[in-house]
C-alpha cells in the first residue's frame, strides 16, 4: 500500500465522527511526545564548507548560530557522493563497507556498479548503516516488531513490574534519496524508504516535496520514524555545469536555504521541536578548467578504464604483473597526474587500498598550486563534448574538497565552532544522538562529543577516571605487601599475543574483523 493510500484509507475510517478531527490532535500529541530521542539528516550534496561564509543563506546561518558550526567536514578519500555518503552511515572507510566509487567493478563476480542504491544492488553494500542500526534496537530493547508486507503494526510493550499494556512506538528509520538507503543491507528493509529518481521521473520530487514527505514520516500515525535521512542532488549538479564559485551556485544555496527555513517551519507547526537537525555534505568543489588525456602515453586497448575523472581506475585487460608494471610505468609519461599502485603507502595512509574493488593502478589529475582550477582526466581527445566548470574527488587534504556540517537541536550545544574532522565520527555522533547501541566503527565519538550537551561516552570517562583514583588509594594501602615481593623471581614469560580481535584496528592493513568485502574475503553479501 502506498502512503498516499493509507492516508485515504484513515481520512475514510474517520469521515463519520465527528470527534476524528480531536482524535488526530491526540494522537499527534501523542507520537510527538514518544520517548526516542528523534534526528533528521540532511545532505546537500557538493555544499562546500565556504559556501555559507560565501553566500550568506540566512537560515543556515541561523541553524549554525544555535547550535554546532565545523569549521570543515573532511570527505573521505576518494571524495565522490557514494562512497562518502555511505561512509557517513557506516562510519566505516570506504575500502572497508565496499562502495569505493560511483561506479566500480568487482573482478570477482564480474560485474559493475553504476551508482545504484536500490535493492537490486544491496549486494554491493558492506557494514551496518545507521538506518539499520537504528531499528535493530527494537531488538536490543526486547521489542518485538510486526511487518506484513509493506505495512507495520503497532508495536506493544508490558512495562516492568506494571499490569497495564501501553502502546509504544518503535526505533523506525525513513530515508529519501540517500545513497544506499533503499537498499537492502544485510537483506534487512526499513519503515520508509524512496530511492532516487532523476528530475525528469514522474515520482521525482523537489526539495520541498522531501521535506513534506519526511515531516509525514515523523508524524506517521502508526510507525512514525525516530531517524531520517534525507539527500538533496543540490547545489552538486549547479557546481558541475557552472563551477562553485558562479551566480548559478549563488542562486541553488539560497534556493536550498528557502527549504531549510520550510522545513523549520514545518516542524514547529508540526511540533516537532524536538527533533535534532545535522545539515551536512559528503564533499567540497574545485573550479575546473581543461583535461589531461590517457591516450598521451597508454594504449585504450590496454586496460578497463571504471570509474570517472578525477580520478581514473586502471584495470589491466588481461591482469598480468607484466602489463600492470607495462601500464604504469608508461602512465609516468602522461603530465598533469600521478598514478599509485593500490598498495601504495598513499593510498593505505588513505583508507583506499585493502579492497578488491580498487583496481591496481589509481590514477588522479594533480591539484593545482595556489587558487588555479584544476584539470580533469579523459581517455582520450574525441571521447566527450562535456566541458564542465566544477568537480571534485581528489585527496580529502585539499581543503576545497572539504564539506559543510551544521548541528542543532536539544542534544547540541549552542553557539559552537567545532575544529575541522573526518566524516567517519559523524557514526558513533549520531548513535549517541538517538541513545542506540552501535557496532565498532572506523569513527570515535571522542572526536565530537564536545559538541553535545551531555554523553555517555563522557560520563564513562568521568567514572574512569574515578574508579582509576580509588584503584591508586587502594593500590597505596597494599604498598608495603608489594615492597615485600619485589625481589621475588619473577613469574613464567607469558609468550601469548595480545586479543587483536578486541576494538578496531585503524591500519588499512589489518582491516576489520567480521567486516564484508576486506582484500582477503571472497564473501558475497
Amino acid at each position: 500500500m502506498s502512503l498516499l493510500a493509507g492516508i485515504t484509507v484513515t481520512t475514510l475510517a474517520h469521515g463519520d465522527d465527528d470527534d476524528a478531527g480531536d482524535d488526530a490532535d491526540e494522537d499527534a500529541d501523542h507520537i510527538n511526545k514518544n520517548s526516542h530521542p528523534k534526528l533528521l539528516v540532511i545532505s546537500l550534496d557538493g555544499f562546500r564548507h565556504d559556501y555559507i561564509d560565501m553566500y550568506k543563506p540566512l537560515s543556515l546561518t541561523g541553524l549554525a548560530q544555535r547550535g554546532v558550526r565545523a569549521r570543515s567536514l573532511s570527505a573521505s578519500y576518494i571524495t565522490k557522493t557514494f562512497p562518502n555518503h555511505y561512509t557517513i552511515a557506516t562510519g566505516l572507510h570506504e575500502e572497508t563497507h565496499g562502495i569505493v566509487a560511483n561506479n566500480m567493478y568487482d573482478a570477482l563476480w564480474n560485474e559493475t556498479f553504476h551508482s545504484c542504491s536500490s535493492s537490486e544492488c544491496s549486494q554491493w553494500y558492506g557494514g551496518q548503516p545507521i538506518w539499520n542500526t537504528n531499528e535493530l534496537n527494537n531488538k536490543q530493547n526486547k521489542t518485538e516488531k510486526v511487518r506484513n508486507n509493506r505495512t507495520q503494526e503497532l508495536i506493544r510493550m508490558r512495562r516492568h513490574g506494571g499490569e497495564s499494556h501501553d502502546v509504544v512506538t518503535p526505533y523506525s528509520s525513513g530515508s529519501i534519496y540517500w545513497p544506499g538507503g533503499a537498499a537492502s543491507v544485510n537483506n534487512m528493509n526499513i519503515t520508509f524508504s524512496r530511492d532516487y529518481v532523476n528530475s525528469d521521473h514522474d515520482n521525482y520530487l523537489n526539495f520541498t516535496q522531501r521535506i513534506d514527505l519526511i515531516i509525514s514520516w515523523f508524524t506517521d500515525r502508526e510507525t512514525p520514524i525516530n531517524l531520517g535521512m534525507l539527500y538533496n542532488e543540490y547545489p552538486d549538479r549547479t557546481a558541475h555545469k557552472y563551477g562553485p564559485k558562479s551566480d548559478e551556485v549563488r542562486a541553488s544555496v539560497l534556493e536550498i536555504d528557502e527549504g531549510i527555513a520550510y522545513l523549520l517551519d514545518q516542524l514547529k507547526s508540526h511540533k516537532l521541536q524536538d527533533v535534532n537537525i545535522i545539515v551536512l555534505s559528503d564533499h567540497g568543489f574545485a573550479d575546473v578548467d581543461g583535461f589531461v588525456y590517457l591516450e598521451d602515453c597508454i594504449a585504450s586497448d590496454r586496460y578497463l578504464l571504471t570509474d570517472n575523472t578525477p580520478v581514473m581506475h586502471i584495470w589491466p585487460i588481461d591482469n598480468s604483473h607484466e602489463l600492470k608494471e607495462e601500464l604504469y610505468r608508461n602512465l609516468s609519461n602522461c603530465k598533469g597526474m600521478t598514478r599509485y599502485y593500490n598498495d601504495s603507502i598513499e593510498l593505505v595512509n588513505s583508507h583506499y587500498s585493502n579492497n578488491r574493488r580498487i583496481p591496481p593502478i589509481v590514477v588522479v589529475s594533480d591539484i593545482p598550486e595556489d587558487d588555479l582550477p584544476a584539470k580533469l582526466i579523459l581517455q582520450a581527445r574525441n571521447s566527450t563534448n562535456w566541458d564542465p566548470k566544477g568537480n571534485h574527488g581528489w585527496n580529502n587534504t585539499w581543503e576545497k574538497m572539504h564539506a559543510l556540517f551544521i548541528a542543532s537541536g536539544p542534544a547540541f550545544k549552542s553557539g559552537k565552532v567545532h575544529d575541522p574532522f573526518l566524516n567517519v565520527h559523524i557514526y558513533p555522533l549520531m548513535c549517541e544522538v538517538l541513545k542506540i547501541k552501535c557496532p565498532t566503527s572506523n569513527g570515535s565519538l571522542s572526536a565530537v562529543s564536545d559538541m553535545l550537551i551531555t554523553s555517555n561516552a563522557l560520563l564513562n570517562l568521568e567514572t574512569a577516571v574515578i574508579v582509576g583514583l580509588v584503584c591508586a588509594i587502594v593500590s597505596s594501602i597494599i604498598l608495603v605487601g608489594a615492597i615485600k615481593l619485589w625481589c621475588s623471581p619473577p613469574p613464567p614469560h607469558n609468550s601469548r599475543e595480545p586479543n587483536k580481535a578486541y576494538g578496531l584496528p585503524m591500519s588499512a592493513a589489518n582491516g576489520l574483523e567480521g567486516a564484508t568485502l576486506l582484500e582477503s574475503s571472497d564473501e558475497e553479501f
